[in-house]
């Protein structure tokens, strides 16, 4: 019976990874990508998987092994009817701020029930697994890892399976397919249950489980070793994002590192232990403040090493000390309740808290401390007067560091070395700590030091503004001696501005009066008529600067602090002193341009594809067919600018124009030295309009190219993409 217990695990397990981003897809046609929409998501499947987990460990206190499995294969019952996954088809968003309520109930109807079932798998069958009589019983925690396991390979799965393979509507079919074979399975693993007759739910605890004592104390050191790699995970990805590389589907290497991290813990016959890995973790640590310390400039590989070694190190150390702290099989269903309670404020602190609460990504730092904290050296040497007296030491050590950095910086704008210099004093110190026998305590002190000044100490030039919202941290950058402004998101540029007033008027970087949104705005300007444009996307703001009294220009933004930022004249003049009427409205850029008359656009612009998540629902057939082209007047163009380092989109372009009855032009505008000192920057953009619209040089001039799709490339719609297939490309011409 074991195998049959291994494969509904980690089937189980698979398939809860498997119908979280399948229900996020279904949802973004209609809901959009604001923040509001996928944090409630988020809470709802964290909240649900905490249900599942409650559920568990009442069920298995309160009844015997028969109405366990009576009551659970009804619930299994009951939940399948809900399948397959699938919205109705006269769904919709309803009007006004009610959009979390209706993304709860939708979940909740779409998918509540299954993943509600399928959540309570992992302890529940364990626990039925100890009572099997099976010899392996006694410790049923192995199974642990098969649960990780399968989470990993729904991880992966997803992207690289069932998103290229198969359409929305065939996922949930798919989905469906493997629920039913999970409830046959679990029917399979009750029946041991079933034939022994257990007399109560949860057996007596043992002697020696009666005696090793549950405090709440231990409770709370449960939940402390989850959360400490629930949220170094979520830390790690966003450091790499923002600061090594934003490379598409990225964040799959840490969470998948964090399972494998969690499976190798609880595996039996690894022998690795917490108190090894304590002591490989501090090193791992210098590493990565290391890198963190030498900024963007350091080596892509080297620092996403360091990122990476610091996450297994110290989910691997958390989770073993967690496995060996395991109670008896009699407490099995509360240990893993408190532990998916620690997994759950990982998550909220990272998503959810701390884009609110700091301006920066201090929450990696702080929890790189807490890491180091949990070490066993760490907890023991605090209980020491020298440990206590180092810990008061990095104290003061942490304060005068922040001083001279500020003061460092303070007389050298142009220039980011002080937090290089203060990181490696602090950076020795703390080595010197982790040398000392009685310095462990100290060690997380001193790496919360190095962290917070190394993450505050700022980048190349001089930190005007930092905002920081749910769709990550913005920063505008004084450089060249206060000559420009320089918006950034992370480390992608989305605007720059000369601050001279004769060159400030001029729109720079991808959107230069010689490139290709020049030529649009040339195209149209010689008709003679006021121009009506709509723009996805704001960044600075330097479209506006094609403005001319009359022109009527609408941005449609989904992050207030970008609209913050670029209408503030400290910051970037474009908004402010352009010369026709300029509008801004937040939100989804295909819910809100959708809104707006038909036929009263004559151009629009789509420039939300430059990051690495680009917003897939802006890109689809539907979002042409319904949301962009009723929106045209006669006569009228779309401009997408789709220059990115990662993802090759015009070929993708050129197969939605055809199936729209468009045409499709693109160009590679590389710059010159001498425009290059003007701001002007590389970019590749794509032209679509109608069969028989007038394109003038743009159609005729050669340099622009007639985009077709080669033969096999698939058409984006809201029930199929893949990022897959544009990732890495050698080139991103149409």
């Amino acid at each position: 019976m074991l195998p049959v217990f291994i494969v509904a695990i980690f089937l189980g397990a698979g398939l809860l990874f498997l119908v979280q981003p399948l229900a996020a897809r279904l949802m973004l046609p209609l809901a959009g990508g604001s923040p509001q929409v996928w944090n409630t998501a988020m809470v709802f499947f964290q909240g649900t998987l905490l249900l599942g987990y409650l559920y568990t460990h009442l069920l298995t206190r309160r009844a015997t092994g028969r109405v366990q499995v009576g009551i659970h294969v009804v619930v299994m019952a009951l939940a399948g009817l809900a399948l397959p996954i699938a919205l109705p088809t006269s769904m919709s968003v309803p009007a006004g701020d009610s959009v979390s309520w209706w993304v709860l109930g939708t979940l909740a109807m779409v998918v509540g029930g299954p993943f509600f079932a399928v959540a309570t798998l992992g302890p529940l069958l364990q626990r039925w697994f100890a009572s099997s009589g099976h010899s392996r019983g006694k410790d049923p925690y192995f199974l642990y890892a098969a649960s990780n396991l399968g989470s990993a390979a729904g991880l992966l799965a997803y992207p690289l399976l069932l998103e290229p393979g198969l359409t929305l509507r065939g996922q949930g079919l798919a989905w469906g397919v493997l629920y039913v074979l999970l409830v046959v399975l679990v029917i399979v693993c009750a029946l041991p249950t079933l034939r022994a007759g257990e007399p109560s739910g949860l057996a007596e605890p043992t002697k020696a489980e009666a005696s090793e004592g549950l405090t709440w104390g231990r409770r709370g050191r449960w939940v402390l070793l989850a959360f400490v790699p629930s949220s170094l995970m979520l830390g790690s990805t966003q450091a790499i994002t923002m600061d090594v590389a934003a490379v598409p589907m990225l964040w799959v290497i840490p969470l998948l590192l964090y399972l494998v991290s969690m499976s190798l813990a609880f595996a039996s016959g690894v022998g690795v232990t917490g108190r090894t890995l304590a002591r490989i973790l501090p090193g791992a640590g210098l590493l990565v403040l290391g890198v963190m310390a030498a900024g963007v400039g350091t080596n892509l590989f080297l620092a996403m090493g360091a990122h990476l070694a610091f996450l297994f190190v110290g989910a691997w150390m958390c989770h073993r000390l967690l496995a060996e702290s395991r109670p008896g099989v009699s407490r099995l269903t509360e240990f893993y309740l408190w532990v998916s309670v620690g997994g759950v404020c990982g998550g909220i602190f990272n998503a959810i808290i701390a884009p609110v609460a700091f301006p920066l990504l201090f929450e990696y730092p702080l929890v790189i401390g807490l890491a180091l904290a949990m070490r066993p050296q760490s907890t023991e040497a605090m209980r020491t007067r020298l440990g206590r007296g180092l810990a008061m030491g990095w104290i003061v050590l942490l304060l005068l560091a922040v001083l001279v950095t500020r003061q460092f910086v303070a007389g050298h704008p142009d220039i980011y070395q002080g937090r290089l210099i203060v990181a490696a004093v602090c950076a020795t110190l703390l080595g010197v700590a982790w040398l000392s026998r009685a310095g462990g305590g100290a060690l997380s002190w001193g790496a919360l030091a190095a962290g917070l000044v190394i993450v505050g100490g700022g980048r190349a030039g001089k930190v005007l503004e930092t905002r920081r919202t749910y769709f990550g941290i913005h920063q505008v950058v004084e450089e060249k001696d206060g000559k420009w402004h320089r918006l950034l998101h992370g480390t992608t540029v989305h605007g720059l501005q000369p601050r001279e007033p004769t060159l400030g008027r001029i729109p720079t970087a991808y959107y230069h009066p010689t490139g290709p949104l020049g030529e649009m705005f040339a195209l149209l300007a010689a008709r003679g008529t006021p121009l009506r444009v709509g723009a996805i996307g704001l960044g600075a703001g330097a479209v506006a600067a094609y403005a001319r009294p009359g022109d009527e220009f609408t941005f449609y933004e989904i992050d207030r602090a970008v609209i913050e930022i670029a209408t503030d004249p400290r910051y970037f003049t474009y908004v402010p002193d352009a010369r026709g009427s300029v509008t801004i409205i937040l939100g989804d850029g295909r819910l809100t341009i959708g809104a707006r008359p038909d036929a009263s656009l004559d151009l629009i612009v789509l420039d939300a594809f430059t990051s690495d998540a680009i917003p897939v629902h802006l890109l689809t057939k539907e979002a042409f067919e319904q949301a962009y082209l009723p929106k045209l007047a006669r006569g009228g163009i779309i401009g997408v600018h789709i220059s990115n380092r990662h993802l090759a989109l015009g070929g993708v372009l050129a197969r939605i124009a055809e199936s729209v009855g468009c045409v499709a032009f693109g160009v590679n505008d590389d710059v010159t030295p001498e425009l290059a000192l003007q701001g002007k920057k590389d970019s590749t953009w794509v032209v679509i309009t109608p069969e028989g619209t007038d394109l003038g040089e743009i159609a005729s001039g050669g340099r622009w190219v007639r985009g077709r799709a080669a033969p096999g490339t698939p058409l984006w719609t809201d029930d199929y993409s893949n990022i897959l297939s544009v990732m890495f490309p050698a080139s991103n011409s149409p």
